[in-house]
């Protein structure tokens, strides 16, 4: 659902992610996925909740397809 809504985005939108825990692997895979595509903002940093920033930088590739997310929880 995190990765259809920044799919979905128009570039140079943006929306905050608000999780209780880190983040960690759902960055790593948006590096993987879409490098250069996107901005990663932590706003918020624990230790109940984190707030992310993600915004979407350039259109993305057609090709890529996200997989299962795996965001550690």
């Amino acid at each position: 659902m995190i990765i259809a809504k920044w799919q979905s985005l128009p570039v140079g939108h943006a929306f905050v992610l608000i999780n209780d825990h880190d983040p960690v692997r759902l960055q790593k895979q948006f590096t993987e996925l879409w490098p250069e595509t996107f901005a990663w903002q932590c706003d918020a940093k624990g230790p109940e909740e984190f707030h992310i920033q993600i915004t979407k930088l350039k259109p993305l590739p057609e090709t890529v397809e996200a997989g299962p997310l795996n965001c550690g929880h």
